[in-house]
């Protein structure tokens, strides 16, 4: 349950609860007058409020003044807490007319609350005979500071060895705050793909809470199993890209952990939380598929119809090549045969493209298109765009139909520029030509678009078209224009925005023949954090009226739906309403009802449900004698793991000439959907399988269609994937209903006339390649790097055959990371040339050996680098604490000597751990190195002598020693006398 519910409540009694306070407060100040006004004996402390922190002692000062007229003899009294202890003495005083004397008060408190809390401490004047002549009084209140450190002591990254599928996460939570501390810690797998185990070897409880004193610190030792990467048909793999024999992709299994406050949710929850990948790594990547000096291309033939005299095929060709990390090239190519003999028209019609793309410039030729407003702007050419100044980028472009070079029917011609004044506004202008040689028009098209934003929270953008035509060798003009624009904002502090866009054109804009105008609204409201508003409008409408042998007059569409919608750990929920207007052919429909939908996804389960039910009236208008007939619609997506189940269902008319023979004809049009879709992946990884079924229904003819498409595919070790399709289709129709008013004026017909069952079979087969086209012009620029990593035992930093290597050490090179082998081999293949950033960690203990090698590599030849490994120097140390040894306050808090962390920071960072003596110890290789101590387990009472030690390690030295001295901070009682 939220908390934010009742938030308005509590801040109310927050209110009424300061409002008695001050009043109380005010009354006591009132009584404290009317006494030192009768006796004239003023009274108050020097701080009227104090924070009280634990560990540290309560002092103030009371200052008594004596106005009266005679001598005043009393001793003064304090109420506090009966735990705490008061260390001044209860004395008598003495106080002539016209004095004043200043008291000390001391003490010491034993507990503190664990909350936010206000204490008063109230101080009394008694006379001789203990009646009371003034009192004072002071505030203490205590801040709890919530605050702690969670994370793995070892790693957020690690790496699991050859053949390993158990880790061991360290992970340590330090109570930081200024209180005692209760936590809830819990685990979530990002799949279930981990299995995690306590120290005891039981099943770890995902959600546990802890309580840690101030500075106490507490770990898990967890211990990780991690699963198969990925469960065989748990979910779909992608037969276009799937390379079962690549191995260039690492297994990575993600653990979160995290803890939070054991209350309800809220903006001021405190929480830390971590995230942990364990890796598990290959000894070979290959980086690049192909090399550099290669064109990856991918050709993929697709036969159909097998069996049949109308066979057909068709040829893709695509591939893409990142030239460098800037510049890159997209092509592809799609030749088409359907006929037995030969047609040159194949070649010539067949789409195609190839484009190159960087920084500043693009070049694209083949298909492509123009993108301007007015004329036609697809077909093949050519187009060049080029950005200078920063801030200024032209684009010119050709294009024809419907083949490049030959006779044309259609050609296009453009330019654009782009201008961007600053972030916050642009233009952008077009000039375009069409001569279209089939409907004899020429076309001329200028457009201008200036877009801008205002305060962050408004932008504005405007279009504007004006085109002329003209029939070729004449020279009447028709002038036509379209202008539109869009506007969308955040209003309510952000709460709420919306978009409108509307566009509109004259019946002689381009080619005219019929106006348009388009209106388009979209509105969202933020109600609170469950739950959120949406409101969409679209108006649309083509008027033709005007113009003669037009087959649609009319079209107007205005569609209006709306939904709340909220998220829950259950799904979104969306109920909604909907009001729609149709006029089709002067038909207009008012459609309105109601709409749920409902989504859901389990990530770990890779299921998913999505339903949508819509239900109301539909009113014919223009249909006097029809009333308003129910439509119902309901979808559904089912998933579950590499199964897909859709489901359609619609019930009622959805258009006019189907209303027209519902009402003739006497029925309620029905319709189903059904279709069912999965894969199968085999133990051998090589084989594919996938399978759809589908069924179709129709009540109008009792219609029935099921369909039958398995498909299976084969790929090969050197990148072929083979595959092999079934089409089967079943249709039973009947057609009873058309022949019966036939029937009334024929003789000797028959019903059997309208039944009709039809079945197809097809056989299709689709061949896969990728190829690495050489290129002879260019120059290789990558190559295979080999990496051996072994004990340099005689020091000559090559590998000798007596010398050993060494497996499980990971090599991250830049962003590419892999493991050696059993021999202590690993590989990258096709890595490009360049100079690279080394990283090297070894998984397994080799308990003061080094890796003897420079932090960066140049790539710019096939090589074995070596990898040798040389024995560090012992650095011993320890840490030292002088405690004081009387404590006024919390004597039970001992600095805690073991697990104290030390760190050697020089060319690389190396770390260490105290044991329960303090004393730490590990290996470094020569270098200089300071040597730090974790100084967050210090707190408030202890203090380092001296940090950051400087050290320098030769090859000479045996071991060094060195160690740290905290020293508890000493606390003085100073008592004044005034």
């Amino acid at each position: 349950m939220s908390s934010s519910k009742y938030t308005p409540v509590i801040n109310l009694l927050k209110l009424v609860l300061t409002l008695l306070l001050s009043v109380n407060a005010m009354n006591s100040v009132a009584q404290d007058s009317l006494i030192n006004n009768q006796n004239k004996l003023i009274i108050n402390f020097r701080d009227s409020t104090q924070e009280l922190v634990k560990g540290q002692l309560v002092t103030n000062v009371l200052h008594i003044i004596n106005q009266t007229n005679e001598t005043k003899t009393f001793v003064y009294d304090i109420l506090h807490p009966s735990e705490w202890t008061r260390l001044d003495d209860k004395l008598g005083y003495s106080l002539e007319q016209g004095d004043e004397i200043f008291i000390p008060i001391i003490l010491i408190p034993k507990q503190i609350s664990n909350t936010n809390t206000d204490i008063f401490i109230n101080a009394y004047l008694l006379d001789e005979e203990n009646q009371q002549i003034g009192n004072a009084y002071f505030s203490l209140y205590t801040k709890k500071e919530v605050s702690w450190d969670a994370r793995s002591i070892s790693s957020e990254r690690i790496y699991l060895r050859n053949g390993e599928k158990n880790t061991t996460i360290n992970y340590q939570i330090v109570n930081t705050g200024n209180f005692d501390q209760e936590i809830i810690f819990s685990t979530n797998a990002l799949r279930n793909n981990i299995i995690l185990k306590d120290s005891s070897g039981s099943r770890l409880i995902t959600k546990q809470q802890i309580k840690l004193k101030r500075y106490e610190d507490t770990i898990f030792d967890i211990s990780a199993e991690v699963l198969p990467f990925m469960e065989r048909n748990f979910k779909k793999v992608s037969a276009l890209t799937y390379q079962p024999s690549r191995l260039t992709e690492i297994e990575k299994f993600t653990l979160f952990l995290q803890t939070n406050e054991p209350k309800l949710k809220g903006e001021n929850q405190y929480s830390r939380n971590s995230k942990i990948d364990i890796l598990r790594l290959n000894s070979q990547k290959e980086v690049n598929q192909f090399g550099d000096n290669q064109l990856p291309l991918t050709v993929e033939a697709n036969i159909q119809n097998v069996l049949s005299e109308f066979s057909f095929m068709n040829i893709n060709a695509r591939g893409f090549k990142q030239l460098n990390k800037d510049a890159s090239l997209s092509y592809f190519a799609q030749l088409n045969y359907n006929e037995s003999y030969w047609n040159s028209q194949s070649i010539m019609n067949s789409p195609w493209y190839v484009g190159y793309f960087d920084e500043r410039k693009t070049i694209e030729i083949g298909n492509i298109s123009g993108n301007i407003n007015g004329i036609n702007n697809f077909g093949k050419g050519f187009k060049v765009s080029y950005k200078y100044f920063e801030n200024q980028k032209s684009t010119v472009y050709y294009l024809r139909n419907p083949t490049l070079v030959g006779p044309s029917q259609n050609e296009s011609v453009g330019i654009e520029h782009e201008s961007r004044i600053n972030n916050n506004f642009k233009v952008i202008a077009k000039l375009g030509r069409n001569i279209n040689r089939i409907s004899g028009n020429e076309i001329n098209a200028y457009s201008i678009s200036p877009t801008f934003t205002i305060n962050k929270n408004h932008s504005i953008n405007l279009l504007a078209t004006i085109t002329d035509r003209q029939k070729i060798g004449l020279r009447n003009t028709e002038i036509g224009s379209l202008f539109g624009g869009s506007y969308s904002t955040n209003y309510l502090e952000k709460r709420a925005n919306s978009s409108i866009t509307f566009r509109f054109n004259d019946r002689k804009f381009s080619s005219g023949g019929f106006s348009r105008t388009i209106i388009n609204q979209r509105t969202r409201y933020t109600i609170n954090k469950k739950w959120n508003f949406f409101i969409n409008n679209n108006y649309q409408k083509i008027d033709s009226r005007k113009q003669l042998n037009t087959s649609v007059p009319l079209q107007e569409y205005f569609f209006n739906n709306f939904f709340f919608s909220t998220t829950s750990k259950n799904g979104t929920w969306q109920p909604g309403g909907y009001y729609n207007v149709n006029n089709v052919r002067l038909n207009k429909t008012h459609s309105r009802g109601v709409s749920f939908r409902y989504a859901t996804y389990n990530f770990k389960k890779n299921s998913l449900v999505s339903l949508l039910f819509k239900a109301g009236y539909n009113d014919p208008v223009d249909f006097i004698d029809i009333p308003n007939y129910f439509n119902f619609e309901f979808t559904s997506i089912l998933r579950y793991k590499v199964w897909n189940i859709t489901t359609r269902y619609h019930y009622g008319a959805q258009s006019i000439p189907e209303l027209l023979n519902m009402r003739e004809q006497n029925y309620t049009a029905q319709k189903l959907r059904l279709s069912a879709n999965n894969q199968y992946q085999f133990k051998n990884p090589k084989y594919l399988f996938e399978n759809t079924l589908s069924y179709n229904f129709t009540n109008r003819f009792n219609s029935h269609n099921i369909g039958l498409f398995p498909q299976i595919f084969y790929f090969t070790n050197n990148g072929y994937r083979f595959g092999l399709m079934v089409n089967y289709n079943l249709r039973s129709n009947n057609y009873s209903s058309l022949f019966d008013n036939y029937q009334n004026n024929s003789i000797g017909s028959s019903n059997d006339l309208g039944n009709v069952t039809q079945s197809t079979f097809n056989l299709s087969i689709n061949i896969k390649k990728d190829f690495g086209i050489p290129l002879p012009f260019l120059k290789s620029t990558s190559s295979t790097a080999k990496f051996k990593v072994f004990y340099d035992l005689n020091g000559n930093g090559q590998y000798d055959e007596n010398e050993i290597s060494i497996e499980n050490t990971v090599l991250r090179i830049n962003e590419y990371e892999i493991i050696t082998d059993e021999n202590g081999e690993a590989g990258l293949t096709n890595l490009s040339f360049g100079t690279y950033q080394l990283g090297i960690i070894s998984l397994d203990k080799i308990k003061g050996w080094f890796p003897e090698i420079e932090d960066s590599i140049e790539i710019f030849n096939s090589r074995v680098i070596y990898v040798p490994f040389v024995k560090g120097i012992k650095v011993i140390g320890e840490v030292n604490i002088d405690q004081q040894k009387i404590s006024i306050a919390d004597e039970k808090d001992q600095i805690n000597l073991e697990r104290i962390k030390i760190t050697a920071n020089g060319r690389s960072v190396y770390n260490t751990l105290t044991d329960s003596e303090g004393k730490f110890e590990f290996y470094l290789p020569v270098g200089r190195y300071t040597l730090t101590l974790d100084e967050s387990i210090l707190g408030d009472r202890f203090k380092l002598v001296e940090n950051n030690i400087a050290i320098t390690l030769t090859k000479n030295k045996e071991g060094l020693y060195s160690s740290f001295y905290i020293l508890e901070k000493r606390r003085n009682i100073n008592i004044k006398t005034f």
